[in-house]
């Protein structure tokens, strides 16, 4: 669905102050579609398998946690705690400029060639513990990429599936303070609420997408428990989600994260504007 295609459904939905108040809130957004195994390639945009880097790039680890770590532990500082044992941490996905040529709201966001990639704490993106966590984004250009090797012996590679992309248009979460802020009365929520449901479902024929949660590039994080911690400023326009990612499957292999999760990558304005990559937060919400 277009902007376009949006406002004559908003302005007849609610009164003209609410309906203009709710398109100033709509992003650009890009769906992304999994594909079969089939049509997933080394330097396209997919998610699972294993990444494409540049010469001399070193795999992210994260802390691993002495299993039998108590109270006492916990709060010792990290002097104190000495040197952690390392644990790779998990590819998710990236997704190759390149690919999406074409697409104004790609045009308008992103560079014209690249591969961003995205990495995880395996503990994080399963639900087992943490909420968030900064880093996990790298942009690899140039003519000299490679694909990596695993860092270890029995590293987890997540299911492999190939992406396809449409634009969109998005509205926020119904829970979302954005959408508290307008103070709807109940009737008006529960309208924007189908509203919205119309909208993120708009063009989706194929009942294996229909049963799928949403991955999408940009527009507005769709919210399992609470608003993203990244966007605990007041003015949640300072920050833009870069990358949901829902579960998938590549007509042989499905991936779910945690009971019922999704996978989210979110930067400041300031920070994507600068294309400063470790400044991304990643977060995960469950069931």
């Amino acid at each position: 669905m277009s902007r376009a295609e949006l406002e004559p459904l908003v302005f007849e939905a609610f009164p003209r102050e609410t309906a203009s108040a709710l398109m100033a809130l709509a992003r650009p957004a890009i769906r992304l579609w999994a594909q079969p195994l089939g049509r997933a390639s080394d330097l396209g945009s997919r998610f699972g398998g294993l990444p494409i880097v540049s010469k001399n790039w070193e795999w992210p680890t994260t802390e691993v946690w002495p299993k039998s770590a108590g109270l006492e532990f916990l709060n010792k500082s990290p002097a104190e705690r000495g040197p952690m044992p390392q644990e790779p941490k998990w590819f998710l996905g990236q997704i190759n400029c390149a690919d999406l040529r074409g697409l104004h709201t790609a045009e308008d966001l992103l560079p014209p060639a690249g591969v961003f990639s995205f990495f995880g704490d395996g503990d994080l993106v399963t639900g087992c513990m943490g909420s968030w966590e900064t880093g996990n984004l790298y942009f690899f250009s140039g003519d000299h990429l490679k694909r990596a090797a695993e860092p270890i012996e029995d590293f987890k590679t997540l299911p492999t599936c190939g992406l396809a992309f449409s634009e969109a248009i998005d509205l926020p979460d119904p829970f979302s303070r954005a959408i508290e802020h307008l103070a709807l009365d109940k009737p008006l929520w529960d309208r924007y609420f189908d509203l919205r449901e119309k909208v993120s479902k708009h063009g989706v024929e194929v009942e294996r997408y229909g049963t799928l949660d949403h991955s999408k590039l940009f527009g507005w994080p769709d919210l399992i428990q609470r608003d993203l911690e990244a966007f605990a400023d007041e003015d949640d326009a300072k920050e833009r989600l870069l990358l949901q990612i829902g579960n998938y499957d590549n007509g042989i292999e499905r991936w779910s994260w945690g009971p019922g999760g999704l996978v989210y990558f979110a930067l400041s304005e300031t920070a994507f504007n600068q294309g400063d990559c470790d400044a991304c937060r990643c977060e995960m919400q469950c069931t």
